[in-house]
Parts: C-alpha cells; sequence; structure tokens
C-alpha cells in the first residue's frame, strides 16, 4: 500500500494539529506528522483544470491522489465524500478503509 502527500496536504495537517494542540492541550500530532513525512512519497500534482469539490482547499487531495495514481482517499470530509469516484478516486471513512483493506487480508 503506497502512501502519499503532496507539500500542501502536509502543511494543512501540521496547521490542524497545532489547532488542536491549541484546544485540546494532551493532543500531540507531531509523531505522526513526523512519520507521514518521512515515510510518504512527495507528489507534485498537477494543477486543476476546474474546480473539483465544494470546498477547493479539499481538491489538493484529490490532485495528489491523482497525481500519484492511487485508488483511496481516507476522509470523513463531508466535501471529498460527496465527490468520491471522481478520477477513480474512492473516497472512504477511515473505519470503512480498516473494514475493507482487512478484509482483503484474509
Amino acid at each position: 500500500m503506497q502512501l502519499v502527500v503532496s507539500p500542501e496536504i502536509l502543511a494543512e495537517y501540521s496547521r490542524v494539529g497545532e489547532e488542536l494542540a491549541e484546544r485540546f492541550h494532551g493532543i500531540d500530532l507531531r509523531p505522526i506528522l513526523d512519520f507521514v513525512a518521512v515515510t510518504a512519497d512527495m507528489i507534485s500534482p498537477v494543477a486543476p483544470e476546474a474546480p473539483i469539490c465544494s470546498d477547493p482547499d479539499d481538491d489538493k487531495f484529490f490532485l495528489c491522489t491523482i497525481s500519484a495514481a492511487c485508488k483511496w482517499i481516507v476522509s470523513g470530509d463531508k466535501h471529498l465524500l460527496a465527490k468520491s469516484g471522481y478520477g477513480s478516486v474512492e473516497v472512504v471513512k477511515p473505519l470503512d478503509f480498516i473494514d475493507k483493506f482487512l478484509s482483503h487480508q484474509r
């Protein structure tokens, strides 16, 4: 399984991690972000021809996934879920992904 990320996605994850750490003092996402930064393939996605999602800030997830020729986005974001199937990319919620992934491992 390939883990991919773009600089824009990694920046958003860092920003959200900092916001969560300010609101919930016990949360520290830095170890997870460090793991993603070291483990993931860094992708420079192509520019969009037109907006994809109703929230254009979410387009970066489809662009990264399509550029890397991946099949899945794992997210609970409603804007991404609404566009599942775009560019042959399936958007699945984290628990659904685990169920599907584990069922393929049996």
